[in-house]
């Protein structure tokens, strides 16, 4: 055999492809890695005919598509008249084959624009453990072109770097997902939901964002206030100045003066240093104030004057300090009925009241499960590089059945608990905790009765009117009056 170096030929080959699946794993994914990876090979096993054919996560259409020599043939079998007879002949292949066109049928193989051109083809499966994911083929005029040695080069090679490319597509994909949700309206800044509630509520964003008018969030623990508060302050002229958050639950009473005004060198035991507090943090910016509700009422009347007057001295100080900030406060308590019990200033309430908006809780707009849940997964597989495609039918039944009391929080918990434990592609009802799976069969006895909630819910949204319900829905006219007749449901 040949030598090169101190190394056969065939070594040689093999150290480059190794290093080659070393160098991919530095590469961003998506097409950057795959072209990247198409180059390589071509250097290392020269062809002047060949194509790569990736596909995306559902395996039913291709995600990439490079080709050299090959451009008008590759093109015809991603067509859609071509394209599953290809991918079904892929899929039988359990490794690489060599198709002569003088030994087989070739007018009615899946290859043959190819053989028009060619006598000698081989493709090469890319296959993971959770089935096909893409294919290589190469062509030549050389009927003899092609060694045993390459061939099983390039063969054991797409083996070793098979998950790393189906990482790659996955995370294009999930990037993908995220500029749409974004272009769909289906996101707001962090915010995610696509229901008639979050429509509303982005509309009313749009609207306050523009001013400096103070925000009450209200809104079950879970429901995302912080992150609304993120998107009325991206969406501001403050966006380019900080946010600054100060969680007033987290704080003891002594302290929560400290943190919002600042203190002075030896203002009290431990004070060795000045410090500025939330509200000096936070001039010309957006201060953030989370479970405003726990403030004490001593705190509260200070609190009140700096929403006054704009004005504070620190701890300890006897400087007065002007602060220029826009206030969005949150809470998961009615602070009207804290008012009427005599925990919280009512005159502090009204400044805080400016614009309330309440967030729903997730069992009121179940709509958006399927599309959050999405987001959670693209999350997750960015993050942790672990190609879980998506939820099962099953499973998705599960959670729309489930009450959430920790809301949206806790449906990401529980996504990415699913995530990590699940040793299959896809997350299945036996990925889910038992107390889930148990109080869904609690909740709703049947899939009519889910269905029947949904319908009902939709048409309330949409003041019974049944074309837009029926769009919503996804739909017919004429099924969601078969649907309405069905369950005897009435305009109350």
């Amino acid at each position: 055999m040949e030598r090169i170096e101190g190394l056969t030929k065939y070594e040689k080959r093999v150290k480059m492809l190794s290093q080659l699946k070393a160098e991919l794993e530095t590469k961003k994914c998506g097409i950057e890695m795959l072209n990247f990876l198409f180059e390589k090979i071509r250097e290392t096993i020269p062809y002047n005919y060949g194509a790569l054919f990736i596909l995306n996560q559902t395996r039913e259409d291709f995600v990439y598509l490079k080709s050299v020599g090959l451009e008008r043939e590759t093109y015809r079998l991603a067509e859609d008249t071509h394209k599953p007879s290809f991918l079904q002949y892929l899929k039988t292949l359990g490794q690489y084959t060599v198709l002569r066109k003088s030994t087989v049928d070739w007018l009615k193989s899946p290859c043959a624009d190819i053989f028009h051109r060619f006598p000698l083809i081989a493709l090469f499966p890319i296959i993971t453990r959770y089935g096909l994911i893409g294919g290589f083929v190469i062509a030549s005029p050389d009927t003899n072109h092609f060694s045993e040695e390459d061939l099983c080069i390039v063969h054991t090679f797409f083996g070793q770097v098979s998950d790393t490319i189906e990482k790659s597509v996955s995370c294009q994909e999930d990037l993908a997902f995220i500029r749409k949700i974004v272009q769909d309206r289906i996101a707001f800044g962090p915010m995610v939901g696509k229901s008639p509630k979050m429509h509303a509520i982005y509309n009313l964003v749009e609207s306050v964002a523009r001013t400096d008018a103070t925000v009450l969030i209200e809104g079950e623990s879970g429901t995302g206030k912080e992150l609304l508060a993120q998107a009325i302050h991206q969406k501001s002229h403050r966006k380019d100045r900080p946010l600054i958050v100060a969680n007033c639950a987290a704080y003891a009473q002594t302290l929560m003066e400290s943190e919002l005004f600042g203190h002075e060198k030896g203002a009290f035991t431990g004070a060795i240093r000045q410090k500025k507090g939330r509200f000096e943090l936070a001039h010309k910016g957006t201060l953030f104030l989370d479970e405003v509700a726990e403030i004490a009422k001593p705190t509260q009347v200070l609190l009140l004057r700096v929403l006054q007057e704009g004005q504070f001295e620190r701890v300890g100080g006897e400087t007065v300090i002007k602060t220029d900030a826009r206030i969005i406060a949150a809470t998961n308590k009615d602070l009207k009925q804290q008012v009427e019990m005599g925990t919280f200033r009512e005159d502090l309430y009204y400044r805080l009241n400016t614009i309330t908006i309440t967030l729903p809780p997730l069992r009121d707009r179940k709509e958006d499960i399927p599309l959050l849940c999405q987001h959670f997964l693209a999350d997750c597989r960015l993050r942790m590089g672990k190609v879980i495609k998506d939820i099962s039918s099953q499973a998705m039944q599960v959670l729309m059945h489930y009450h959430w009391p920790g809301n949206v929080r806790e449906l990401g918990s529980l996504v990415e608990r699913a995530f990590i434990l699940t040793e299959d592609n896809m997350i299945k009802p036996q990925d889910l905790p038992f107390s889930i799976k148990n109080s869904s069969e609690k909740g709703i006895s049947t899939l009519a009765e889910h269905e029947k909630q949904i319908i009902l819910e939709t048409l309330e949204d949409s003041s019974w009117n049944k074309n837009e319900a029926a769009r919503r829905l996804g739909i017919s006219r004429a099924t969601l009056y078969s649907k309405i007749k069905r369950y005897g449901m009435r305009k109350v």
